[in-house]
C-alpha cells in the first residue's frame, strides 16, 4: 500500500504494523506454530509445550512468570529434549498449564527417566502425583496412577524442578489428547 502526501506529492511507503511480519514460528523440530499478537507484541502459538518464542525447543517458563499454557496437540517433552536426544539443564523451575476449552484429557507417559533431584509434579484441583527417577520398567503402573489423578480434570498443571543438569538419556516424553 502506498499513500500520496497532499503537501509534497511524494509517495510514502508505510512500515509494516503487523508484529508477526518478522516473527518466525516455524521452529526446527517439525512442529510449526502460528503467530498471534496483542498490541505490538507477537508470540508463537506452538504445539505441545514448545517455546512460544520460536517453537524451536521446549519452553520452560517458571510459575512466578505465569507458566506456559499448553492448549494445542503436539510434543510434551522435558526441556532440552528434541524427540530423539538431549537432556535438561540445571536449576530449572518450569510450569505448564494444560487446558483446552474445558475439555478433559488423556495423558500417557511414553518415556520417563530423570535424575533423583528432578521431579515432575502433575496437579489437578483434586489430586497430585510426583514423578521422579527411572520409571521405564513401570510405565503401565504410573500411567494408571496419572489417569487416576487427572480423571475428570479440565486443567492440569505440570511443574518440573531440579537442581543439577540431567545426564544423557534423562528426559520425559508425554503423550496427550483432549477428549
Amino acid at each position: 500500500m502506498t499513500t500520496t502526501s497532499s503537501i509534497t506529492g511524494t509517495t510514502l511507503t508505510p512500515t509494516s504494523t503487523d508484529p508477526c511480519a518478522t516473527k518466525n514460528c516455524t521452529g526446527t523440530l517439525g512442529f510449526p506454530g502460528i503467530c498471534s499478537f496483542s498490541g505490538n507484541v507477537a508470540t508463537c502459538q506452538c504445539p505441545g509445550n514448545l517455546d512460544p518464542d520460536s517453537c524451536g525447543k521446549v519452553g520452560c517458563i517458571n510459575k512466578v512468570n505465569g507458566g506456559q499454557v499448553v492448549n494445542q496437540l503436539g510434543p510434551f517433552w522435558s526441556p532440552g529434549y528434541n524427540g530423539h536426544t538431549g537432556s535438561y539443564g540445571g536449576n530449572l523451575d518450569c510450569q505448564w498449564i494444560m487446558s483446552q476449552c474445558e475439555q478433559q484429557m488423556n495423558i500417557t507417559l511414553k518415556a520417563f527417566k530423570t535424575a533423583s533431584d528432578a521431579t515432575l509434579n502433575i496437579r489437578t484441583t483434586s489430586g497430585n502425583i510426583a514423578l521422579s527417577g527411572d520409571l521405564t520398567q513401570n510405565l503401565d503402573l504410573y500411567n494408571r496412577r496419572v489417569q487416576s489423578t487427572i480423571n475428570g480434570a479440565t486443567t492440569v498443571l505440570f511443574e518440573f524442578t531440579n537442581t543439577n543438569a540431567g545426564s544423557p538419556g534423562d528426559y520425559f516424553d508425554i503423550g496427550f489428547t483432549f477428549i
